[in-house]
């Protein structure tokens, strides 16, 4: 059996951990183990972690104090070997990480997986950006704009950087009316009432308060429109106090640590993502697996239209992003299961899994 050592955060319901606990379930146990090393203290998926056979090591953040950050790597990889170290880089200083797994683990195969394709820190990113063009031996990512963003284009046009797309359990993501119905009820949402879901962390890059200005808008032309929001993060208060001044928080459903995401997009007649980036939205390819539409900005790669119902609209129109939102939130049924069928078989989770176990796991020299 091989055992990868992934490096990260606290393993909460971030993109980036919702796409590595995608490929932890679905992999063959028998063959493949994954351990976390989790820099930040707990998160929401280390009990399923647990579960799942792999072992989990705590440790400090590099912004808690580089010297301790140091030296806690270095104790670690004294006692503990890894051929395979994975790294998920938000910017490009994590790729340090990977560095320091060969320096004082020896570890040979360095996979580092882009997940943005921006970041407000960009004098920063472009400062530390030949260690993440450089250190990793494996490169993959999402779309060819965060590839792009993370490993140089360069690297991409020569075919170092491999597409992974972000994987679908399908058995738990097909639309159903039934499920539909429930979560609604659950929810207190009528019949004639349009829900507009909102899936993400509350900071800055999800542009939260642009979404209030885009609903505020969207329910002076629909006064049975709703709003769900499901994420936890810094920003959320201030939101919620923007809601409250634009008369619109009594509109709103806030919801956390969420299981039954799938559920949650069945009941919901629309997405609207305002993102200022992303690296490839995982929320978007869900979205789209239960044929739910979905609007975007357009700095949001075109990429993530893998079934011809994602819509794009510039930022900074909220008026604009409202008739778009409730033309495409007004449709059947009939045609919401039609849109089932659109998705593409590559982004199903087996098919995904194999393609990243092919390229992290069943070649050791760099592709």
């Amino acid at each position: 059996m091989k055992r990868m050592l992934i490096m990260h955060g606290p393993m909460n319901q971030g993109g980036a951990e919702t796409f590595l606990m995608k490929i932890y379930r679905a992999i063959d146990k028998t063959k493949y183990q994954f351990d976390f090393y989790l820099m930040g203290g707990k998160g929401f998926y280390d009990s399923e972690i647990l579960s799942l056979g792999g072992e989990i090591f705590y440790s400090s953040m590099k912004t808690q104090g580089f010297r301790q950050y140091k030296n806690s790597l270095k104790s670690f990889f004294k006692t503990h070997h890894y051929d395979h170290v994975f790294r998920a880089l938000s910017n490009s200083l994590s790729s340090l990480d990977l560095y320091y797994a060969k320096k004082y683990g020896k570890a040979n195969v360095l996979i580092a997986r882009s997940a943005n394709s921006d970041s407000k820190e960009k004098v920063f990113h472009r400062l530390f950006l030949p260690f993440a063009k450089h250190i990793p031996n494996k490169m993959i990512a999402p779309s060819t704009e965060a590839a792009i963003f993370m490993f140089g284009r360069g690297n991409v046009e020569k075919g170092k950087v491999k597409l992974v797309m972000n994987g679908v359990d399908t058995s738990l993501f097909n639309f159903t009316e039934q499920k539909r119905t429930k979560i609604r009820s659950v929810l207190n949402i009528s019949q004639d009432e349009k829900l507009f879901i909102h899936i993400g962390r509350f900071d800055e890059a999800k542009n939260h308060f642009e979404l209030a200005d885009i609903f505020l808008e969207i329910y002076s032309l629909n006064d049975k429109a709703k709003l769900l929001c499901v994420g936890s993060g810094i920003l959320k208060n201030d939101f919620i106090k923007k809601c409250n001044n634009l008369n619109i928080l009594d509109k709103i459903i806030f919801l956390e640590n969420r299981t039954d995401i799938n559920e949650l997009l069945m009941a919901a007649d629309a997405m609207l993502l305002p993102s200022l980036y992303e690296g490839m939205p995982n929320v978007v390819i869900e979205a789209q697996s239960t044929g739910l539409p979905c609007l975007v900005s357009n700095s949001i790669t075109k990429e993530c239209n893998i079934s011809n119902i994602v819509y794009f609209e510039s930022l900074g129109n909220p008026k604009k992003w409202a008739a778009k939102a409730n033309n495409i939130a007004n449709y059947n049924l009939e045609k919401r299961i039609e849109n089932v069928t659109r998705f593409p078989k590559e982004y199903r989770i087996e098919e995904v899994t194999k393609r990243f176990a092919h390229i992290v796991f069943e070649s050791d020299k760099e592709e």
